[in-house]
């Protein structure tokens, strides 16, 4: 089971760093001779451009200009602008076909091209890097963009290369699905004046010293729709803001975020202080709760005790625990600077599910299921089938956590209704896993299987991850709040009440009476001597219950006393003689000495509750024992 679980987690990981590795720069041809000449060529080229000649941003529809140059050209008093554009931005796109023919776009879009829908909608989510430029209080800007259209109907990615202009908070880039040696140019040629491509150009000339940002030939490549854009940043209280517009030349599509709706962004250098207290909080809870696990563990070391735990309560917490593991890998994969904090807290996810609480779960299992867990056992797949039983354990438990982790990822990719409404019914279900320990409860009869310390601990321990991503208005991921958030805490509570009111008044206090299933009495009278001898045999095999030691102690069969032996402690238990004459009743009638099981087998009651703490089976005759009803 051990290594089939480490198999699948290194096949998780593997996927996750193929999606998230970066694209190398591409190699130089040729070698180091190679690479000078092409750069030589290359740079040549580039000083010759101008902008009357060469320029893309003159040659567009006159409707992706307008578009530009309001957000560039626009007034903006009292603005504040970033000096630091470099961050995380989330926010949402329209997009418009613009099927003006040009010089770029004959009306037909070439094959394996997609491009949105006309008067379609999505989310947008960049990642913006920025660093310093021969130019003072200009930026040479790099980075990722993210559209991705309502429903998933439509998904896109480019790679972003371009120029911040501090003084004025405006930006000019180029986004291309893959960024090649050409890119730095097609940055220059998107320049909306001819002041702005001189300028253009001369940066990046005295920027990059001759050399390239990228030196992958265009036509190699991906191909695809690529994107002028343009985009008006500033900065408030709450953080980076950024206004855009994207245009298509090749596709005939403009894309804008809506007007008075920039996209959000946090700066990098607020990004990684803030990320660092989210990992160190979550990893303060994750410790927590493995604390709270060992003394649940500690609480039920007997296979009574372990009768009484939920396994399907379990099983939903090793799957929220492995979302926490995969969340935590792959931010630590995304963001470097944090990579150990982030890769503490996946280690100790990965710990409280596979070494704790998977540990616990099979544990329990097998207490509850003893045929399944034989068949599980068996080396060989033979009769026992023990191979098809594992494999549909783990069947069931990856059934449930690969849905999981899709939906998780669409919500976070695309911000779609459908997506958020996917989310609430994932976190509806998963996080109601203490119900099953409540049906528990009532199907046994007793509330003692769990700590209440456990109970309470581990629900609000839990409740970090979801509340701080979906009700936290500074969360990392820049999730809009929502006040339905608020409903998972309020569920979870309930669902811990119920335990601790079950403690309280009886496991099945909320059942109406009528409905609630009949009760072994324990403190039944006494049966005959000869009845119990009938129902199985005693200790020592004799059905006669005078037979073992002490056995006529106390005892006289011609009395009105039943005389029986105690199996487990082979002393006599006799029911007291009917009183000569009524006395006053006691305030407090004692409790029976006896217990009698439902196989009509009797014992002392103290020694059967102490054999029930190791066993829930006669130890006369073998057959399962109901757990006795918590008062």
């Amino acid at each position: 089971m051990g290594r089939l679980s480490a198999c699948c987690c290194a096949l998780l990981l593997l996927a996750a760093w193929l999606y998230l590795s970066p694209d190398g720069s591409g190699e130089p041809p040729g070698g180091d001779e190679g690479r000078r000449a092409f750069e030589d060529a290359w740079w040549a080229r580039f000083r010759q451009l101008s902008f009357a000649q060469n320029s893309t941003f003159a040659r567009l529809p006159q409707r992706a200009r307008n578009a530009a140059n309001a957000l560039l050209l626009a007034k903006r008093a009292g603005a504040s602008f970033p000096d630091d554009v470099a961050g995380f931005y989330r926010g949402r796109w329209q997009a418009a076909h613009v099927d003006e023919r040009t010089a770029f776009w004959n009306g037909t879009l070439p094959d394996g091209y997609a491009r949105p829908a006309d008067a379609s909608t999505g989310a947008l989510a960049l990642q913006l890097r920025a660093r310093p430029s021969a130019w003072d209080a200009v930026s040479l800007v790099s980075g990722s963009a993210q559209l991705r259209g309502e429903a998933g109907g439509y998904a896109a990615g480019v790679r972003i290369q371009g120029i911040y202009w501090r003084a004025n908070g405006t930006g000019v880039l180029y986004g291309a699905p893959e960024i090649s040696a050409q890119t730095t140019a097609d940055v220059v040629l998107a320049a909306p004046s001819e002041q702005v491509f001189a300028q253009a150009q001369a940066i990046y000339d005295e920027s990059l010293g001759g050399h390239l940002l990228s030196y992958t030939r265009p036509e190699d490549a991906a191909r695809g729709c690529s994107y002028h854009l343009y985009g008006r940043f500033d900065v408030d209280g709450r953080g980076l803001r950024l206004q855009a517009a994207m245009f298509s030349a090749n596709c005939g599509v403009l894309v804008t975020t809506p007007a008075g709706q920039p996209a959000v962004g946090i700066g990098a250098d607020a990004y990684g202080p803030k990320a660092a207290r989210y990992a160190l909080a979550g990893l303060a809870g994750l410790a927590v709760q493995a604390a709270l696990l060992v003394s649940q563990m500690r609480h039920t070391p007997t296979p009574a005790g372990l009768s009484m735990v939920s396994y399907r309560t379990l099983s939903m917490q090793v799957v929220l625990d492995c979302y926490a593991f995969i969340v935590n890998v792959i931010a630590a994969m995304s963001l470097d600077s944090l990579y150990v904090i982030y890769t503490a807290a996946a280690v100790l996810a990965y710990t409280l599910s596979m070494a704790l609480n998977m540990r616990y779960l099979a544990v329990v299992w097998h207490t509850q299921c003893p045929a399944a867990a034989a068949a599980t056992a068996d080396p060989v797949g033979g009769a026992g089938g023990g191979g098809s039983e594992l494999w549909r354990i783990y069947l069931r438990f990856y059934a449930a956590l690969v849905p999981g982790v899709y939906i998780i990822y669409t919500f976070i990719d695309s911000r779609t209704p459908l997506s958020g409404w996917l989310l609430a019914v994932l976190l509806a279900v998963i996080y109601s896993y203490w119900v099953p320990q409540i049906w528990r409860n009532a199907a046994v009869g007793s509330a003692r299987g769990v700590r209440m310390s456990y109970v309470c601990g581990t629900t609000l321990v839990r409740l970090f991850f979801p509340v701080y991503f979906l009700a936290c208005p500074g969360n990392i991921a820049l999730v809009t709040p929502t006040r339905l958030a608020w409903l998972l805490p309020a569920f979870s509570a309930a669902q811990a009440a119920v335990l601790v009111l079950q403690r309280v008044f009886g496991p099945r206090f909320f059942i109406p009476p009528p409905l609630r299933p009949a009760d072994h009495d324990y403190q039944s009278a006494l049966p005959p001597a000869d009845e119990e001898s009938a129902a199985g045999p005693s200790h020592g095999g004799s059905g006669d219950p005078g037979s073992g030691p002490d056995s006529g102690a106390g005892c006289d069969p011609s009395s009105s006393r039943h005389c029986h032996t105690c199996a487990i402690c082979l002393v006599s238990v006799a029911s007291p003689a009917a009183p000569e004459a009524p006395t006053a009743p006691a305030a407090t009638p004692p409790a029976p000495a006896h217990a009698v099981t439902p196989c009509r087998h009797v014992y002392h009651r103290d020694c059967l509750v102490r054999w029930m703490e190791i066993k829930l089976e006669c130890p006369v005759c073998r057959a399962p024992l109901p757990p006795v009803q918590d008062p």
